[in-house]
């Protein structure tokens, strides 16, 4: 059953979560700490390895597992590598594969950009993740949707919030995790005509669109971008200050794999009570 599949994938996601705060929570030798992660996600990398995923029925089924999949196998790199500093020391964190799921291997950045975004390229990169010959492509969403980016984490302070989601209510769960996100890292002054907003808005600019940066509500302010923290998180977003200061290694990653899947046409503006604007010339983009 379809339905089976997703709720594997929130039960892999909740166990990697658990998994990841008492690592943080209680410092342990690296290799007990790999010997822990290895233990826990071998009856879900078993069951994954054996699922068919051209079972899932319909976008909603299919979105809410891979998000699920690729924070649970965020969650679980951390604690398998044992990161608690800046992730991006880890040259191959996001390229790595991280899980096998219907016979085909799959890493972090495959789930993202080949999956999740329809097979875009990552920024600063010339090629899709999935050849015209990779039989994984048949498994690639329509993509890119543009909530998708705030419902990723990426396993560091400045991320998104840790979530699970669900196929019967990935809408209103979609909206929460863009709405939440907003509430802390887009920050209008009316007084000033400044904005003050995550990278992630800058870096998600392609999948996001007209919304939020691209709003004609504040063309022509000044926008400052957050620096953000590359370093491990236990659990959430809510671990950085809005400043973005004093919190640890806080540089643009080589590859850009800031991009979420954000952007299919909704026909929802930016959330209520929470100003969606443009800036004044081209976003700010790393390296």
């Amino acid at each position: 059953m379809s339905e089976d599949l997703v709720e594997l994938s929130a039960a892999f996601s909740r166990s990697m979560r658990r998994l990841r705060a008492d690592f943080f929570a209680s410092p342990a030798e690296i290799q007990r700490a790999e010997t822990m992660a290895r233990l826990a996600a071998a009856p879900f990398r078993g069951a994954l390895a054996e699922a068919e995923p051209r079972s899932l029925e319909g976008p909603g089924e299919r979105a809410a597992f891979w998000i699920n999949i690729y924070n649970a196998c965020v969650s679980l790199s951390l604690v398998e590598l044992g990161i608690r500093e800046n992730i991006l020391l880890r040259a191959d964190f996001f390229i790595r594969t991280v899980i096998e799921l219907g016979g085909f291997g799959f890493s972090l950045d495959a789930i993202e950009n080949g999956i999740l975004r329809g097979n875009r390229r990552p920024r600063a990169w010339p090629l899709r993740p999935f050849g015209s010959g990779d039989p994984r492509r048949a498994l690639c969403l329509a993509g890119p949707e543009r909530r998708l980016c705030f419902a990723l984490n990426k396993g560091a302070v400045s991320s998104p919030s840790l979530r699970v989601f669900s196929a019967v209510r990935l809408e209103a769960e979609l909206d929460e995790a863009e709405r939440d996100f907003a509430a802390g890292h887009f920050v209008p002054d009316a007084a000033a005509k400044r904005l003050r907003c995550s990278r992630i808005y800058a870096w998600a600019r392609k999948d996001i669109g007209a919304f939020w940066l691209g709003e004609s509500a504040y063309r022509g302010w000044k926008t400052r971008y957050e620096d953000f923290v590359w370093r491990a998180s236990g659990e959430a977003s809510s671990e950085a200050s809005s400043e973005g200061a004093g919190q640890g290694p806080s540089e643009t990653p080589p590859e850009e794999r800031g991009a979420g899947f954000a952007g299919a046409a909704t026909g929802r503006g930016a959330p209520s009570g929470v100003a969606g604007g443009g800036h004044s010339g081209a976003p700010e983009e790393g390296p």
